[in-house]
């Protein structure tokens, strides 16, 4: 990717937006990086591993940013005006005064990260003969900055003779999966779900609370593909639709997500699903294939935005 596009036209716009935000941030930028070392350390194996590579290019890199740059989505329904008050009181030296300027700079740099503000569509749809189609977009604001760090990912068992075990459109950087196909079983995508902002605590003690929750997206890869090495991971086995589905209904999340999972062709041509997560799984729904609503009228249709679908 590098050598192909340039430092400068992949991870370095990226990164020097989020370099300009995490020192304004101490306790959340610290608690992000040392929450996904112990409650995913194979996921972060696979972080350290992108770090090192960069570094020894001789490319300036912040294994701290790294990190970050796979919970975008989740700081965005987090108060970053608030937190960067709250850490003001106890990094600069007391009282509640943060300078303008450098709030300013702060929040400026926050609405420019990707992933701010509700992106991404899904579409699924069931033809005539039973087979089960799932097509997406992804007009997030992190397209100017990730185009270049787009790539088509294979997984494979290499204890298995490479046998292909999933496949993933993701972009460099990132470890988990937005978007994920399991050949002959399922594929997944992820919509933003609106919220109300977090406070920068409750965002820490819900995670630290819930065993197991994370970015949507390693949740996401925990149910299609392998476990980030967290003990409370649970990953469903055998991977089937109907445990996949389970997984994404139950398992705890950092944030609202809408997970759009598909199957294939079945007898009762069902195996599509729309799955409305909260942060735990109260008042989780989910609404599957054949089933119709005011905004989509066709038992052989699903189609998920940003916005509620009912």
């Amino acid at each position: 990717v590098i050598g192909r596009h340039g430092f400068e036209h992949t991870f370095a716009p990226l990164l020097a937006i989020i370099d300009a935000t995490l020192p304004s941030l101490p306790t959340l930028a610290a608690f992000i990086y040392e929450f996904t070392s112990a409650q995913f350390p194979v996921f972060f194996e696979e972080i350290v591993g992108i770090h090192e590579e960069l570094v020894s290019m001789n490319f300036n890199v912040s294994l701290r940013s790294l990190v970050v740059l796979n919970w975008l989505s989740e700081i965005d329904h987090v108060d970053i005006e608030a937190a960067v008050r709250e850490d003001h009181v106890v990094y600069g030296g007391g009282g509640d005064g943060v300078p303008q300027r450098e709030l300013d700079v702060v929040l400026e740099a926050v609405a420019r990260l990707p992933f701010a503000g509700r992106a991404c569509s899904s579409l699924i749809s069931r033809k005539p003969n039973g087979q089960v189609l799932h097509a997406r977009n992804d007009d997030a604001s992190a397209n100017k900055y990730t185009t270049n760090l787009t790539v088509d990912v294979t997984f494979v068992n290499g204890t298995e003779g490479n046998r292909t075990i999933a496949k993933s459109t993701q972009f460099i950087g990132w470890v988990g999966v937005y978007t994920s196909l399991v050949p002959g079983i399922a594929s997944l995508t992820e919509d933003q779900r609106a919220s109300s902002k977090f406070s920068q605590k409750f965002f820490m003690a819900n995670l630290v609370s819930s065993h197991g929750g994370g970015p949507t997206a390693f949740v996401m890869r925990q149910a299609m593909i392998s476990s980030g090495g967290g003990e409370h991971a649970n990953i469903p086995q055998p991977r089937t639709f109907s445990n996949i589905l389970a997984y994404l209904e139950t398992h705890p999340f950092a944030v609202p997500a809408y997970c759009i999972l598909a199957g294939v062709k079945t007898p009762n041509n069902n195996q599509g699903a729309i799955v409305a997560r909260n942060t735990s799984a109260f008042e989780t729904r989910t609404l599957r294939l054949g089933s119709t609503t005011p905004y989509v009228p066709f038992d052989w249709a699903l189609i998920q935005t940003n916005w509620e679908f009912w």
